[in-house]
């Protein structure tokens, strides 16, 4: 992955790669009970949804920079960094109860929305273009808080969804972790 975010030439860069290193994004879930929800399962992911990312605008032909696609792919999820917490919790298994170490959500660590909450991190070492702070913001899609029952979000959505980076992180996002990750399948490569 440092392979990859070297290739951004943006003033900052090296000192955000010390950052995730010294944050243990390298260590962090994905989730806490769904995609990848294990010790290096968010580094996994970032990776996944890099590479679809990647082979979906190549095969798409869309105009899109490869530091955009580096930096969207790869960091879209950095506010899961310091998110997950170990904890031991009673879980039901063969219909019997027994304690088991899960990771669980933070919600009091840098309480903001998803995407937002990435943008920021992100901005705290490196300047983003406008194309990738929308990406990052939306690439939730329509499961980004809010967007089904406030008008004025989904407005916003709706007008986001003409830049093809934003609609390609979401999709690169989903079908990594519904399709990829979900069932275990390889990510084809597009020559």
């Amino acid at each position: 992955m440092e392979t990859e975010l070297r290739k951004v030439k943006r003033d900052g860069i090296e000192s955000l790669i010390l950052w995730l290193e010294k944050n243990k994004f390298y260590e962090a879930p994905a989730s806490s009970m769904f995609h990848l929800n294990y010790e290096g399962g968010l580094v996994e992911h970032s990776l996944n949804v890099y590479k679809v990312l990647k082979n979906n605008i190549k095969r798409w032909k869309l105009n899109i920079d490869e530091e955009t696609i580096i930096i969207c792919g790869l960091l879209h999820d950095i506010c899961k960094t310091n998110y997950y917490k170990l904890t031991v919790k009673w879980i039901k298994e063969n219909n019997t109860w027994v304690d088991r170490e899960v990771y669980e959500k933070d919600l009091n660590y840098f309480p903001i929305g998803h995407g937002e909450k990435s943008i920021i991190m992100i901005q705290n070492f490196i300047k983003l273009k406008q194309d990738e702070i929308i990406a990052l913001r939306w690439h939730m899609g329509a499961y980004s808080a809010g967007v089904l029952t406030d008008k004025e979000l989904s407005i916003q959505y709706c007008n986001a969804q003409k830049i093809p980076i934003v609609m390609a992180l979401h999709l690169a996002d989903m079908e990594a972790a519904k399709i990829v990750e979900e069932f275990n399948v390889e990510i084809p490569t597009c020559e």
